[in-house]
């Protein structure tokens, strides 16, 4: 596989002119929904927004022929995702009958005996294993009704709870042995499955982390903080992401050293620890890591350069 030529590659300062405006309907969706209409309505307003923003341009307007193709398109689209929603219906109805959900939260505090993170780890490993081979609107369904209780009952915040377990829901989709992205992937490229599935794991450790964040620490998705504080956790957590990602996966500018993975790995779990002194601390740790990593490797270049040339 490879890329589009430089060539063709269309220039984003042209394309925000000519089709800039057509962010403007995904503005008016978001703000619909946080107004706190239903989705049925800010979905009817995108579409109408749609038609009247093409309409401002020549090149974007939509005539009635257009418009008709894209209801019929719509109705292709409405079918497949109300046999989602149908078959979902049925899991949450079973779930609900049965309860299921509450048993399976029980017995999760029970097992992990009301550790928090004993009963992450289940979580996890529920979410995953419940949602292999489905696509997102599915297992989200499936988590919320069965493992997202737990972690409410737990003390952890609902929203983070639900996040928690709809992230690992999605990651079933690059965990072997049920990888469907990483297999897709594959089959894409002609390369071997499980060889792409482990790899494609190798290359998302990171984000098994990142949701245990959302656990510890729900100001992550803006709950009961300031916005002052929300900016600065987000601040925090993306370098420490970051590091994580170097840790795992052992690279920067160059392999790491083992002591330079250990000192990014430990200033990654402090950054994404809630507290501004444990920010502050991995702040710290982190510019040591990346200065020692940029000099080691800065001097090795020179050192290949200088006997290159002899």
């Amino acid at each position: 596989m490879k890329g589009l030529d430089a060539s063709k590659i269309p220039n984003l300062l042209d394309v925000i002119k000519q089709k800039g405006l057509l962010i403007i309907p995904l503005i008016v969706i978001i703000y619909t929904l946080v107004s706190g209409r239903s989705a049925l309505y800010a979905g009817f307003a995108g579409i109408i927004s749609t038609i009247l923003v093409a309409s401002l341009k020549k090149e974007t307007r939509m005539g009635i022929k257009d418009i008709l193709g894209a209801m019929e398109e719509a109705s292709y689209g409405a079918i497949q995702v109300g046999i989602a929603c149908a078959t979902c219906g049925i899991i949450v109805g079973v779930a609900g009958m049965t309860g299921i959900g509450s048993v399976l939260a029980h017995n999760i505090i029970q097992l992990s005996g009301g550790i928090l993170f004993i009963a992450l780890l289940a979580v996890m490993a529920v979410a995953i294993i419940l949602s292999m081979g489905l696509p997102s609107t599915a297992l989200y369904i499936v988590v919320a009704v069965t493992a997202a209780p737990a972690l409410v009952e737990l003390g952890v915040a609902p929203i983070a709870a639900h996040m928690f377990v709809f992230w690992f829901g999605a990651m079933s989709n690059v965990t072997p042995p049920v990888a469907l992205a990483s297999y897709t992937g594959a089959g894409i490229a002609g390369a071997d499955p499980m060889k792409t599935g482990w790899t494609g794991l190798k290359l998302t450790l990171a984000g098994f982390l990142i949701p245990f964040m959302f656990a510890y620490n729900p100001v992550i998705v803006w709950e009961g903080a300031s916005i002052l504080t929300i900016i600065r956790v987000f601040i925090t957590g993306f370098i420490g992401v970051y590091a994580l990602a170097v840790a795992v996966q052992n690279y920067m500018n160059d392999y790491l050293k083992i002591y330079e993975r250990i000192v990014f790995f430990a200033g990654a779990l402090l950054m994404m620890h809630p507290g501004a002194m444990t920010d502050l601390i991995g702040i710290v740790v982190l510019i040591i890591a990346f200065a020692t990593h940029h000099i080691r490797v800065k001097n090795k270049k020179k050192a290949y350069s200088v006997k290159s040339e002899e």
